[in-house]
């Protein structure tokens, strides 16, 4: 595969093996997320599972792990909820 350098170059819709590579996630996980619910990938046919470029970014701003400074300036990772 080609490298990808810039959010621009990233296709309008994804297969579940690249957006697993772009979140560090296995293409397992991805699948029961979305057959759950929880992941906004789609199927396409009886096999392909694709996600499309905005709704992985909206995924990811409501998932992604915000660093919180706690007295003493020790870092503690806290998920963000979504709204």
């Amino acid at each position: 595969k080609d490298l990808i350098t810039s959010w621009s170059d990233v296709p309008i819709i994804i297969d579940l093996p690249f957006a697993s590579d772009l979140l560090g996630l296995t293409v397992a996980q991805l699948k029961k997320k979305s057959r759950n619910g929880t992941f906004p990938a789609f199927k396409i046919g009886e096999r392909s599972w694709r996600v499309k470029k905005d709704d992985l970014l909206n995924w990811i701003d409501k998932h992604k792990v915000q660093q919180i400074y706690k007295k003493g300036g020790k870092p503690h990772d806290r998920q963000m909820h979504a709204l």
